[in-house]
């Protein structure tokens, strides 16, 4: 199983790391550079696992890590989980991971988390 992991920029400050195939300690030093590119381009990170097949504690020491990072310098990291049953979902129900970041179903919540509650309720003049 092939497993990917790719860097974008949802804006200027928004970095997006997202997760294909499979993820364990085997892609270790893969997921670690990922992960720390995401950091240092983007005041905050969206981790997206909605393509992932599997991950282990590997990866939820990375977001944790990253998370740690990220906020020290007034960010925040958030975690796209994958709605349909498989792994990825039994995992993050198993260790609460909603309970230690915030999860979003779809990119497109996890995005508009970071919009400020004032554009939200902005109306046109």
């Amino acid at each position: 199983m092939r497993s990917d992991v790719e860097l974008t920029m949802a804006s200027a400050s928004i970095a997006v790391i997202s997760l294909s195939g499979e993820h364990d300690m085997a892609g270790y030093e893969v997921l670690r550079t990922g992960f720390a590119r995401a950091a240092i381009h983007g005041e905050s990170v969206i981790v997206d696992l909605t393509a992932c097949d599997f991950i282990d504690s590997t990866v939820i020491s990375m977001l944790l890590h990253t998370e740690t990072m990220v906020a020290r310098d007034g960010g925040r990291l958030v975690v796209v989980v994958p709605t349909a049953k498989g792994a990825v979902m039994r995992v993050a129900d198993i260790i609460n991971l909603a309970g230690m970041l915030p999860t979003y179903a779809s990119f497109d919540a996890a995005l508009a988390s970071f919009q400020p509650a004032e554009a939200a309720d902005a109306q046109p003049v």
